[in-house]
Protein backbone atom coordinates (compact mmCIF):
# COMPACT_ATOMS: atom_id res chain seq x y z
CA UNK A 1 0.00 0.00 0.00
CA UNK A 2 1.40 3.36 -1.00
CA UNK A 3 1.04 6.07 1.58
CA UNK A 4 2.00 9.65 2.26
CA UNK A 5 3.36 10.93 5.52
CA UNK A 6 2.05 14.45 5.86
CA UNK A 7 3.68 17.47 7.46
CA UNK A 8 1.70 16.71 10.60
CA UNK A 9 3.12 13.13 10.54
CA UNK A 10 -0.25 11.60 9.73
CA UNK A 11 -0.10 8.66 7.33
CA UNK A 12 -2.54 9.07 4.44
CA UNK A 13 -3.32 5.84 2.52
CA UNK A 14 -2.99 5.98 -1.27
CA UNK A 15 -6.70 5.39 -1.90
CA UNK A 16 -7.33 8.74 -0.16
CA UNK A 17 -4.88 10.74 -2.37
CA UNK A 18 -7.64 12.05 -4.62
CA UNK A 19 -10.05 12.65 -1.75
CA UNK A 20 -10.70 16.16 -0.46
CA UNK A 21 -8.98 17.15 2.78
CA UNK A 22 -12.36 17.03 4.53
CA UNK A 23 -12.55 13.30 3.69
CA UNK A 24 -9.04 12.46 4.88
CA UNK A 25 -7.11 13.36 1.71
CA UNK A 26 -3.80 15.23 1.75
CA UNK A 27 -3.62 19.01 1.76
CA UNK A 28 -1.47 20.97 -0.66
CA UNK A 29 1.09 21.47 2.12
CA UNK A 30 1.11 17.71 2.83
CA UNK A 31 1.81 16.97 -0.84
CA UNK A 32 4.55 19.61 -1.10
CA UNK A 33 6.22 18.26 2.05
CA UNK A 34 6.02 14.66 0.81
CA UNK A 35 7.40 15.55 -2.62
CA UNK A 36 10.24 17.59 -1.12
CA UNK A 37 11.08 14.73 1.25
CA UNK A 38 11.06 12.23 -1.63
CA UNK A 39 13.29 14.47 -3.79
CA UNK A 40 15.69 14.92 -0.85
CA UNK A 41 15.90 11.13 -0.52
CA UNK A 42 16.35 10.65 -4.30
CA UNK A 43 18.56 13.59 -5.39
CA UNK A 44 19.44 12.13 -8.80
CA UNK A 45 15.86 11.58 -9.88
CA UNK A 46 15.19 15.14 -11.01
CA UNK A 47 18.53 15.64 -12.80
CA UNK A 48 19.07 15.59 -16.53
CA UNK A 49 21.69 13.35 -18.11
CA UNK A 50 23.89 16.43 -18.64
CA UNK A 51 23.60 17.30 -14.93
CA UNK A 52 24.50 13.71 -13.99
CA UNK A 53 27.53 13.69 -16.30
CA UNK A 54 28.74 17.06 -15.00
CA UNK A 55 28.26 15.95 -11.39
CA UNK A 56 30.15 12.70 -11.99
CA UNK A 57 33.02 14.63 -13.57
CA UNK A 58 33.21 16.93 -10.53
CA UNK A 59 31.77 20.01 -12.23
CA UNK A 60 28.95 22.34 -11.26
CA UNK A 61 26.40 23.89 -13.54
CA UNK A 62 25.52 27.54 -13.19
CA UNK A 63 22.35 28.27 -15.11
CA UNK A 64 21.82 31.51 -16.90
CA UNK A 65 18.49 33.23 -16.38
CA UNK A 66 15.67 32.36 -18.79
CA UNK A 67 14.49 34.94 -21.30
CA UNK A 68 17.77 36.83 -21.11
CA UNK A 69 19.37 36.54 -24.57
CA UNK A 70 22.24 38.82 -23.52
CA UNK A 71 23.76 35.89 -21.62
CA UNK A 72 22.87 33.11 -24.07
CA UNK A 73 25.68 32.67 -26.61
CA UNK A 74 23.42 30.55 -28.83
CA UNK A 75 20.96 33.44 -29.13
CA UNK A 76 23.76 35.75 -30.25
CA UNK A 77 24.93 33.12 -32.74
CA UNK A 78 21.43 32.76 -34.22
CA UNK A 79 21.09 36.54 -34.42
CA UNK A 80 24.25 36.66 -36.53
CA UNK A 81 23.09 33.82 -38.78
CA UNK A 82 19.67 35.44 -39.29
CA UNK A 83 21.31 38.82 -39.99
CA UNK A 84 23.59 37.24 -42.62
CA UNK A 85 20.68 35.50 -44.36
CA UNK A 86 18.36 38.54 -44.11
CA UNK A 87 21.00 40.80 -45.72
CA UNK A 88 21.03 38.48 -48.75
CA UNK A 89 17.28 38.28 -49.09
CA UNK A 90 15.73 38.76 -52.52
CA UNK A 91 12.18 38.79 -53.75
CA UNK A 92 10.94 35.24 -54.40
CA UNK A 93 14.01 33.63 -52.82
CA UNK A 94 13.69 29.86 -52.85
CA UNK A 95 13.98 27.57 -49.83
CA UNK A 96 17.07 26.02 -51.43
CA UNK A 97 18.74 29.43 -51.77
CA UNK A 98 17.82 30.30 -48.16
CA UNK A 99 19.34 27.03 -46.98
CA UNK A 100 22.53 27.68 -48.96
CA UNK A 101 22.80 31.16 -47.44
CA UNK A 102 22.29 29.72 -43.97
CA UNK A 103 25.08 27.20 -44.56
CA UNK A 104 27.32 30.01 -45.87
CA UNK A 105 26.54 31.99 -42.72
CA UNK A 106 27.68 29.12 -40.51
CA UNK A 107 30.82 28.63 -42.59
CA UNK A 108 31.65 32.34 -42.30
CA UNK A 109 31.86 32.21 -38.51
CA UNK A 110 35.34 32.36 -37.04
CA UNK A 111 36.90 31.32 -33.78
CA UNK A 112 37.17 35.04 -32.97
CA UNK A 113 33.40 35.47 -33.39
CA UNK A 114 32.73 32.72 -30.84
CA UNK A 115 35.31 34.19 -28.47
CA UNK A 116 33.62 37.59 -28.77
CA UNK A 117 30.08 36.37 -28.06
CA UNK A 118 31.23 34.36 -25.05
CA UNK A 119 33.22 37.37 -23.81
CA UNK A 120 30.14 39.56 -24.35
CA UNK A 121 28.06 37.19 -22.19
CA UNK A 122 30.69 37.08 -19.44
CA UNK A 123 31.02 40.87 -19.47
CA UNK A 124 27.23 41.27 -19.25
CA UNK A 125 27.10 38.85 -16.31
CA UNK A 126 30.00 40.64 -14.58
CA UNK A 127 28.20 43.97 -14.96
CA UNK A 128 25.00 42.45 -13.57
CA UNK A 129 26.82 40.87 -10.61
CA UNK A 130 28.28 44.27 -9.72
CA UNK A 131 24.81 45.84 -9.66
CA UNK A 132 22.47 46.00 -6.67
CA UNK A 133 20.01 43.72 -8.51
CA UNK A 134 22.33 40.76 -8.02
CA UNK A 135 21.80 40.91 -4.25
CA UNK A 136 24.02 38.26 -2.53
CA UNK A 137 25.99 37.53 -5.71
CA UNK A 138 27.34 41.10 -5.61
CA UNK A 139 29.88 40.03 -3.02
CA UNK A 140 31.47 37.72 -5.62
CA UNK A 141 32.14 40.73 -7.93
CA UNK A 142 32.42 38.71 -11.18
CA UNK A 143 31.37 35.42 -12.77
CA UNK A 144 34.85 34.10 -11.94
CA UNK A 145 34.18 35.09 -8.32
CA UNK A 146 30.90 33.16 -8.37
CA UNK A 147 32.72 30.08 -9.67
CA UNK A 148 35.46 30.52 -7.06
CA UNK A 149 32.98 30.88 -4.18
CA UNK A 150 30.34 28.44 -5.36
CA UNK A 151 30.74 26.12 -2.37
CA UNK A 152 30.04 29.03 -0.01
CA UNK A 153 26.99 30.00 -2.06
CA UNK A 154 25.69 26.45 -1.80
CA UNK A 155 26.16 26.46 1.94
CA UNK A 156 24.27 29.77 2.21
CA UNK A 157 21.53 28.41 -0.05
CA UNK A 158 21.14 25.30 2.12
CA UNK A 159 20.99 27.40 5.28
CA UNK A 160 18.38 29.67 3.71
CA UNK A 161 16.23 26.70 2.59
CA UNK A 162 16.27 25.27 6.11
CA UNK A 163 14.61 28.44 7.35
CA UNK A 164 12.02 28.66 4.55
CA UNK A 165 8.82 26.65 4.28
CA UNK A 166 9.06 23.83 1.74
CA UNK A 167 6.80 25.64 -0.71
CA UNK A 168 9.14 28.64 -0.82
CA UNK A 169 12.48 26.81 -0.72
CA UNK A 170 14.68 27.29 -3.73
CA UNK A 171 15.44 24.16 -5.70
CA UNK A 172 18.61 25.49 -7.31
CA UNK A 173 21.77 23.71 -6.27
CA UNK A 174 24.83 25.93 -6.51
CA UNK A 175 27.45 23.51 -5.29
CA UNK A 176 30.54 22.01 -6.78
CA UNK A 177 30.47 18.31 -6.50
CA UNK A 178 33.40 16.25 -5.28
CA UNK A 179 35.33 14.56 -8.04
CA UNK A 180 34.02 11.08 -8.46
CA UNK A 181 34.50 8.35 -10.99
CA UNK A 182 31.09 6.89 -10.39
CA UNK A 183 30.05 4.37 -12.98
CA UNK A 184 26.38 4.48 -12.08
CA UNK A 185 23.95 4.20 -14.96
CA UNK A 186 22.48 7.45 -16.20
CA UNK A 187 18.75 7.92 -15.91
CA UNK A 188 17.09 8.09 -19.31
CA UNK A 189 14.81 11.02 -20.10
CA UNK A 190 11.58 10.25 -21.97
Amino acid sequence: MTHLTSSSNIIIPSHKFSSPVSEGGPSKEDLITAIQQWLDEHPDHNKTVVEQLMHDAGHSLIYTPPFCPEVQPIELLWAEIKRYVANRSTLNRSITETRQQTEEAFESLTKGFFYNIIKHCHDWIDTFIQSAESEDLQQCRTLAGVVKHISLLKLANKEQSKHQPAADAQSIELSPHPHSSSSRPLRKRH
